[in-house]
């Protein structure tokens, strides 16, 4: 059960790296500056996307850690 926490990081690991490589292709191609906006725009959906698949996995396997009393 320890390593639950895996499957969530490393999803998080590849939406991060996915978003890091297109988000400063989008900027310059609207010819905006992407060292200015990607930092502060990756952290937060990268934050976001985390806190999300954490949330989600918890409530996935949420019946797995949870024992029914009544039937031991």
């Amino acid at each position: 059960m320890e390593h639950f926490g895996v499957v969530p990081g490393a999803i998080n690991t590849v939406i991060a790296v996915s978003i890091g490589g297109v988000v400063p292709l989008l900027l310059k191609r609207f010819k905006q500056d992407p060292a200015a906006v990607s930092g502060a725009l990756l952290t937060t959906i990268t934050d976001m996307a985390g806190f999300f698949l954490v949330l989600s996995f918890a409530t996935l396997i949420k019946p797995l850690l949870l024992c029914d009393s009544t039937s031991a």
